[in-house]
């Protein structure tokens, strides 16, 4: 093989590397960007890019929330590992505990201590099952606002409450049904409201029922109810609608881009260099 080939072969790898290198930076899988798995391109699957370098929109606090009870301690240790999560919103007290317990005025003054902390914001679950009465939400709301000027903004009617669909037989609690709930639901709501009309009630907060009642809810409170929340739960997702994450680091300084570039700078000097050896040999 006579110099003239080698210096050839020698630039082809050069330029080919240098392209290996750049190409992936460069755009999308049509230039060489992150491909699909064979199996989940034939599932023929939703694909989500997540580029941590682009700002779309500003997120809302609010989404960054935490459960949090009256079971859970505060102390320092704790309260730094809460802050270095990030908790933006506290959800008190999360869960079906809400409308097993009554919550007392130690209890308030705990979570607004907490908040202030965290500058989390808040939102309170009412006892709206058992043992809640309207009356005791709306103390509840003059004791944080009026009273002592907590500021607490959303408050929820109860947890779930078709969690009790069919309970009766077994704890005594009422049936759940849904001209009986948008009732008790107003009750609340229209009681809490006269405490303190700043506030945003948030309800229902239901699971897989919603979308058999939640038509007649909005017919029957849609005037009284601020924010609708609902607890989604992952295995009401079918499979596979969403099979593959990437995730694209944030560029830094785009060294791979320059490293290939430099590469092909090197490639056409050692070019020249062989040309002018091949020449003083002949």
């Amino acid at each position: 093989m006579n110099t003239t080939v080698k210096s050839r072969l020698f630039l082809s790898s050069l330029v080919l590397v240098g392209l290996a290198l750049v190409a992936p930076h460069l755009g999308g899988p049509h230039l060489g960007g992150p491909h699909l798995s064979d199996a989940a391109t034939q599932l023929n699957p939703a694909r989500i890019v997540v580029r941590a370098d682009r700002a779309l929109a500003p997120v809302s606090p609010l989404l960054f929330g935490q459960n949090h009870g009256p079971w859970m301690n505060t102390t320092a240790g704790y309260v730094a590992d809460y802050r270095e999560t990030g908790v933006t919103l506290l959800r008190f007290p999360g869960g079906n505990w809400g409308d097993e317990n009554d919550l007392f005025p130690n209890n308030m003054d705990d979570l607004a201590m907490l908040a202030d902390a965290l500058d989390a914001r808040v939102s309170v679950q009412a006892r709206s099952w058992r043992e809640g009465t309207p009356e005791k939400a709306a103390e509840l709301v003059r004791y944080s606002n009026v009273e002592h000027d907590y500021d607490f903004r959303y408050w929820e009617v109860g947890n779930e409450p078709d969690l009790y669909v069919d309970r009766r037989n077994r704890s005594g609690d009422p049936v759940f049904d849904v001209d009986w709930y948008n009732a008790r639901f107003r009750e609340f709501a229209t009681a809490m409201k006269a405490v303190d009309p700043d506030i945003q009630i948030v309800g229902p907060v239901v699971t897989g029922g919603w979308r058999e009642w939640m038509p007649a809810f909005i017919a029957a409170n849609g005037d009284v109810v601020d924010v609708i929340s609902w607890h989604w739960y992952a295995h009401t997702f079918p499979p596979y609608s969403v099979t593959l994450f990437i995730l694209e680091p944030v560029p830094r300084g785009r060294w791979l881009l320059w490293a290939g570039l430099g590469l092909l700078a090197f490639a056409l000097v050692t070019l020249g260099v062989l040309r002018r050896r091949l020449r003083r040999s002949r």
